[in-house]
């Protein structure tokens, strides 16, 4: 497989995909997909910091 120029790839474990809201709602591909997406243009490290935040506030309604 070759890689385009700025080509993304995103490696995670099923945990964060399947993490779930309080409705029982999983996070998903295509909420990563789509975040993704729109942070295309930012570094590495901020791409990740911006799922772990996204994450954390899909998720904090069920640790609370």
């Amino acid at each position: 497989m070759v890689l385009a120029h700025g080509a993304i790839i995103v490696l995670c474990s099923d945990g964060v995909t399947g993490a779930q809201n309080e409705q029982r709602k999983q996070f998903g591909k295509q909420t990563i997909e789509r975040i993704i997406k729109q942070c295309s243009q930012q570094s590495a490290g901020q791409i990740i910091q911006i799922l772990q935040s996204e994450l954390h506030i899909f998720t904090a309604q069920e640790y609370m």
